[in-house]
């Protein structure tokens, strides 16, 4: 007989030892995982966060057992405080929650495959248009040059900007100190154009970005840029022990602090802040995925009942202003030759905007120009005779 130890919601309190048996992680009323193993501690990801953010969270899914065989004891948050402060603990939390991650994924790739078209469309688009304008802030060092503010300036006003920052996925975990002497040792220097580590190869380090910037790759097409000091990248792998998702390449000169299997063990040993910091990022990351999935639940039954939020119209708007943003971006860099940085975020924003925007096209019949200004500095849309294409597209997504 099933019982319910917790529901979504509820403010966490205590994590559980499975000690036997199977338990079920409920994340709507439709959409679930089963999670099985002995010894294993479950239930632990909000207080994490907890511990992290110095208040109570709510649960993000609920927790039911799936049979009379499953055997738990609750394990109180103060103890968990103390038991994960031991490395066989510490590392058994975190290989846990990587392991729930990986079980959602596939319930949040087909929630994304079964969202419209046109909702897909606006998200991807708003959510490059703002990742374009911080590349373009970090990147210029902060400087206030006259056309950079302009741009900014511009940009912000858009429609795409505002819905963009409504749905970006917030980043509250603390962030790893990369200046830390401690993590000094392990510091690794790639020069531009490098590749740090190739899809399909067995996952044998993580990394955690000093400076620069690196391109991640699936399947040979550009998924996304990382550019934010102190990002964890390819911890779940590492975890796991599972083969790399995605190739990374350097586009810069980039510093980062490489960890194997032993040096994290040590980390934990010698600056156990550091760890505890590395697995709340799990936990952070295992939340947001739960709000998506439930998040893009709603999207689909409200496009099931014809009310979808999204039109053509309204994608075709915000293509045109991110297309406009790219082509700015695209007019400035021809006019300040001088500045490499500036040539580096052009090529880079046009070869995922030439991608997005062309996907984009098959469903507006658009084709977005990138290259030049026009004479009215009006924005560049060319018609196309192309069919508005009504099936879905296929899609990848990096997580």
């Amino acid at each position: 007989m099933s019982e319910t130890l917790y529901t979504t919601g509820q403010l966490a309190d205590r994590a559980f030892l499975l000690r036997a048996g199977e338990i079920e992680y409920w994340i709507t009323d439709r959409d679930s995982v089963v999670l099985s193993g002995s010894n294993i501690i479950v239930g632990a990801s909000e207080l994490l966060i907890a511990m992290n953010r110095k208040e109570a969270v709510p649960r993000h899914a609920a927790l039911v057992t799936s049979g009379s065989e499953t055997q738990l004891n609750p394990i109180p948050a103060a103890k968990l405080a103390s038991y994960i402060t031991n490395w066989t603990i510490g590392f058994s939390v975190a290989h846990h929650i990587a392991e729930t991650i990986t079980r959602l994924h596939p319930l949040l790739a087909e929630k994304m495959n079964r969202l419209a078209e046109t909702e897909r469309f606006s998200r991807d688009l708003a959510r490059s248009f703002v990742e374009t304008l911080q590349l373009l802030e970090e990147s210029s060092g902060n400087r206030q040059f006259p056309w950079l503010v302009s741009i900014m300036d511009k940009g912000k006003v858009t429609e795409a900007y505002n819905f963009g920052l409504s749905i970006r996925d917030v980043v509250e975990e603390k962030k790893i100190d990369v200046t830390s002497e401690k993590l000094a040792q392990y510091k690794q220097v790639y020069q531009k154009e490098t590749v740090i580590c190739k899809e399909g190869e067995k996952a044998e380090d993580m990394f955690i970005l000093m400076e620069g910037k690196i391109e991640v790759r699936i399947k040979n097409n550009p998924i996304d840029i990382i550019s934010r000091k102190g990002t964890i990248i390819g911890e779940m792998g590492l975890i796991l022990g599972q083969p790399r998702t995605a190739t990374l390449r350097t586009l810069d000169k980039t510093h980062v602090i490489r960890i194997n299997a032993k040096d994290m063990a040590n980390i934990f040993k010698n600056d156990p802040g550091t760890f505890f910091n590395m697995i709340s990022s799990l936990a952070f990351r295992e939340r947001i995925n739960c709000e998506k999935i439930r998040e893009y639940s709603d999207k689909i039954d409200q496009a099931a009942q014809g009310k979808g939020e999204y039109t053509v119209t309204q994608v075709d708007g915000y293509a045109r202003e991110y297309a406009a943003l790219v082509t700015d971006i695209h007019t400035a860099m021809r006019s300040h030759p001088e500045m490499d940085w500036l040539g580096q975020v052009s090529e880079l924003v046009q070869r995922k905007a030439t991608s997005l925007l062309s996907q984009v096209g098959t469903l507006t019949g658009e084709v977005y120009s990138i290259q030049e200004r026009a004479r009215s500095d009006e924005r560049v849309v060319v018609r196309s005779s192309r069919p508005v294409r009504d099936e879905a597209m296929p899609r990848i997504d990096w997580f």
